[in-house]
Order: C-alpha cells, then sequence, then structure tokens
C-alpha cells in the first residue's frame, strides 16, 4: 500500500493522539474546523487538568455544520450559528478560482517579452505543473492531518512540533496576505486612475478601494465568500477577453509612434535581458500560480476533504492554458518595445479603460477573500473554540471582528503607498513568501508522508529528487529574488513617474 492509499484507508489521528508525546495525556476528542485557539493552547499549556477541562468543552459531534455553545438555546443557536465544514468540491474551484484567475494574468505578456515567447510558455507549464504537485501533497498532508487548519498548524507539524515554527508561519501568513490585499489597493488605483483620467491624487483612490473593499469583506463565513470566486472569475475571464481581442483589432497599441517595433517577437530572451528583468520575469508568473498558503483552510472547510484534489486538477489545467494563451496572444500583437504590466496598458485609451473597468470586480472579489481568510485567523487566536464569539453573531464578537478587518486593511494602504509598482509589488511577495508557502515547505511535507521510503524504487527516487529540486528552487527565490526584485523596485523610482512613495502621481493609462 502507497502513502496516499494508506492516507485514506485508515482513520486520522486526531490532534490530541498528534500531540500525545509532547504535551502528555489527552482524551482524544475529535477536532472541527474552528479549533485553532484549542490547537493553539495545546501546544503551550503543561497543566493537565486545565487541558482536559479545555477538550471537555469540545462537543464531539460538532462535524456538522451547526456548532452550538454548551449551555445555549438551541433556538438561539439555530438562529446565531455561523456554518462551519461546508464547503463542496465546486465551491472550493470557485475560491480556487478567486486567488488565480485574477488581475496579475494581465502581468503575463511583459513576462513573455522578457522571457521570450517559447521560454514563457514553457515557463507557464513547468511552474503549473511544480504548484499541482505540491498543492496535491499539501492535500495529502491535511488529509492525514485532519487537526491542522492553517498553514501555521502546518509549519508546526513539519518542523518537530516548534513553537517558533508556528510563529514565524503566523507572521509569514499574515504580512503575505496583507501583501496581497494592498497588491489589490495598487491595481485599484491603477484601474481607476485608467477609468478617469486621474482627476484626483492617487492616493484618493488607493483610500476609495480600500474602505470598499473592507466594507464588503464584514461577512465571516467562507462559503459566502466563495460565491465572490465565481463573480472574480468570471469578470476577470471577460477583462482578459477583451483584452486579447482589443488588441488584434486596434491600429496600433498606445505610445506608438511609429519607430517601435510592435512585431519584435522573440522565441527567448533577447541578449540584452539583465538577470534582474528576466528573473522578476519568473517570479511573476510564479506569483499567479501559487496559492497553497490557503488550502488548509480550504481543506478543513470541507465536507469531504479528498475531493479537493478535484478542484486542484481542474482549476489548475484551466489556468495553465488561460496565462498561456493571455500572455503569447498580447504580447504577439503588442510586441516587446511597448508591453506594460498591467497589459491593458499598452491598449489603446478608449480599449484600456474598457478593460480595467472589468478587472475592478476582481480586484475587489480577492481582496475580500484574503482578507477573510486572515481575519478568521486573527479572531481564532483571540477567541477561544469554545467561545460563543467565536462560533455566532455576538455584539463582542462583531466589534472585534471589525476592529481586526479595519487593521488589516489600513496596514494594505500603507503598503500599497510604499510600493505602488504593480509587477515589481508581485516579485517581491513571490521571493519573500512564495518561496516558503509555495516551494520550501512542501519539500519537508513530502519527506514526511513519505519517512523510511524515499529511496525504495525508482519511481520513488525520482519523485525524492523533484522535491529537492523543489527545496532548492524555494532557496533560489528567496536570496536571488528578493534581490532581484529590491533592484527592480530601485529602477521602477529612479525611471518611472512615480518619484516617491505615497506620491499623488498618475499610475494609470
Amino acid at each position: 500500500m502507497n502513502q496516499a492509499e494508506s492516507i485514506y484507508s485508515s482513520p486520522a489521528p486526531t490532534y490530541g493522539e498528534q500531540l500525545g508525546s509532547h504535551n502528555g495525556p489527552h482524551d482524544g476528542a475529535p477536532m472541527t474546523a474552528d479549533n485553532l485557539a484549542i490547537a493553539d493552547e495545546k501546544r503551550t499549556r503543561d497543566s493537565k487538568d486545565e487541558e482536559a477541562t479545555m477538550i471537555g468543552k469540545i462537543d464531539t459531534a460538532a462535524a456538522t455544520t451547526k456548532v452550538r455553545d454548551e449551555g445555549e438555546d438551541s433556538s438561539i443557536g439555530d438562529r446565531t450559528a455561523i456554518e462551519t465544514k461546508n464547503l463542496t468540491w465546486v465551491q472550493a474551484s470557485f475560491l480556487l478560482l478567486t486567488e488565480y484567475i485574477v488581475v496579475a494574468i494581465l502581468s503575463f505578456p511583459q513576462s513573455y517579452a522578457a522571457l521570450g515567447l517559447a521560454g514563457g510558455l514553457i515557463t507557464t507549464v513547468i511552474v503549473g505543473g511544480v504548484v499541482l504537485a505540491t498543492s496535491l501533497i499539501l492535500t495529502d498532508y491535511c488529509i492525514a492531518h485532519p487537526e491542522l487548519i492553517d498553514i501555521c498548524d502546518i509549519a508546526y507539524e513539519l518542523f518537530g512540533h516548534s513553537r517558533i515554527a508556528y510563529e514565524l508561519a503566523a507572521i509569514g501568513f499574515l504580512l503575505n496576505n496583507v501583501f496581497i490585499m494592498g497588491l489589490h489597493v495598487v491595481i485599484g488605483s491603477v484601474a481607476l486612475n485608467t477609468l478617469t483620467d486621474h482627476p484626483f491624487c492617487t492616493l484618493i483612490f488607493s483610500a476609495l478601494i480600500t474602505v470598499v473593499t473592507g466594507f464588503a469583506s464584514l461577512p465571516r463565513s467562507l462559503s459566502q465568500v466563495s460565491y465572490l470566486g465565481m463573480i472574480g472569475a468570471f469578470f476577470m475571464a471577460i477583462a482578459l477577453l477583451l483584452a486579447l481581442i482589443l488588441a488584434g483589432v486596434e491600429s496600433a497599441p498606445a505610445m506608438y509612434t511609429g519607430a517601435e517595433n510592435i512585431k519584435h517577437v522573440g522565441g527567448f530572451a533577447h541578449s540584452g535581458t539583465t538577470f534582474v528583468v528576466g528573473f522578476s520575469a519568473v517570479l511573476n508568473i510564479i506569483y499567479t500560480f501559487v496559492g497553497q498558503i490557503l488550502i488548509p483552510s480550504y481543506v478543513s472547510e470541507m465536507r469531504e476533504p479528498r475531493d479537493f484534489k478535484k478542484a486542484l486538477w481542474i482549476v489548475t489545467i484551466f489556468e495553465i492554458v488561460l496565462y498561456g494563451v493571455g500572455g503569447s496572444v498580447i504580447y504577439y500583437y503588442v510586441g516587446s518595445d511597448l508591453i506594460v504590466s498591467p497589459a491593458y496598458g499598452a491598449l489603446q485609451s478608449k480599449y484600456a479603460k474598457i478593460v480595467a473597468g472589468f478587472t475592478l470586480p476582481t480586484i475587489i472579489a480577492v481582496g475580500i477573500v484574503y482578507s477573510v481568510i486572515t481575519s478568521r485567523f486573527i479572531l481564532f487566536r483571540i477567541f477561544e473554540a469554545s467561545s460563543i464569539h467565536r462560533r455566532a453573531h455576538t455584539v463582542k464578537g462583531w466589534v472585534v471582528w471589525t476592529g481586526i478587518v479595519i487593521t488589516l486593511w489600513a496596514f494594505a494602504f500603507i503598503i500599497a503607498g510604499a510600493v505602488p509598482f504593480f509587477s515589481d509589488l508581485l516579485s517581491l511577495l513571490s521571493s519573500l513568501f512564495d518561496s516558503f508557502f509555495g516551494f520550501i515547505f512542501w519539500a519537508f511535507a513530502y519527506k514526511s508522508l513519505n519517512k523510511g521510503n524515499l529511496w525504495s524504487s525508482p519511481a520513488r527516487i525520482a519523485t525524492t529528487v523533484f522535491y529537492i529540486f523543489v527545496l532548492l528552487t524555494g532557496l533560489f527565490m528567496l536570496t536571488a529574488g528578493t534581490y532581484a526584485s529590491a533592484e527592480s523596485i530601485k529602477a521602477s523610482y529612479s525611471d518611472g513617474t512615480v518619484s516617491s512613495p505615497f506620491s499623488c502621481a498618475n499610475t494609470g493609462y
């Protein structure tokens, strides 16, 4: 029986069983999806009496989608309970689409211009395949350890029940998500500047995107938020389709003077491409594919966790095709001399406005998803699993929740003002966070799932070598990628219209 078969054929241990040798005796009570606070306390409490009392508060029948606080009136529970563990694989697919069918797709033409058409397509397929493989390993790991409900739990388990690993992952998780929220403030202000021809200071548009998306982030249920995935992916698909069509029908790209070669399309990177430009292009592609950081949160909310792999396969195949077509077609029609990121900036103004308008729903939808995921994580650190404020609609719970949402979007606004360059912020996110959450972690997850079996057969040896490559890739991204991103940001401030942070300069097209 291989590792995957053993995962599915044997019952997964409870969190108490997993931590028994680490924290002492336990009663093995099964865990629910909303138990991060319990998991957190189990790692730090040494008192057997306190642990037994806390575990005793967990209703062992809480696998249903309506969870009631002990001692609460059932009629109140029916009206106020917040649904958990109710995601289907179809809803999960839409959540993944919200992550992957996003405005970052419009960075692909510029990446292909740097890498060449063949180089860009090859990079797209390779990165997509690697991310799918690591996502499947992560899903297996989550199924084998159902008590792990977020990326921090994963880090804790992977690195020998290390509290330090848990807290570092928590910091990385929060920073990654807030940076992504900031990215959507940036691209939102770019879209509004493009639509309106910059009548106001860019910071006003950034503030508007922050307020609107923050207000829309107040719902607390992932199942409610999943429908935004459908809306966001739909509008982004239309935006990309329009960009493809308009790039082909317009007489010439924006800023065309007659001197530029709009048909300058190469198979691979031309001889003058620097390491910073080339690797930044690769990092942009990696960023758009990597989304494993949210997978544990999704799997923990699934009605049937095994079905999550269906969503992964369907969405990955779809995104490889979509990214490849979008990047290559727009690059072909615009050429390397005039391409920008986002790509609608290379279209004539009247066409750019149309595409920019269709990107706004996606910008808001993706910002909401990352806001809700991050806010839930913080809320679960504040309130223990037995707290009524965590699992039902109470005044205190909503006050705390609203405060969290406001704080997160305030930080996102600051990030957007500090790094107002779309492509450069993508590269920085990719090098700092995707190196860990997209590559390094899952090499260790593979090792854990196949302990003692890494070199048992030619196929297993090949897979092990592959995950060594994954580990080394992550380390290279973290070091060389961060350097390339920093140099690119420096060059953007020197060469672009925005010469300083928190500038009112026009970032639209």
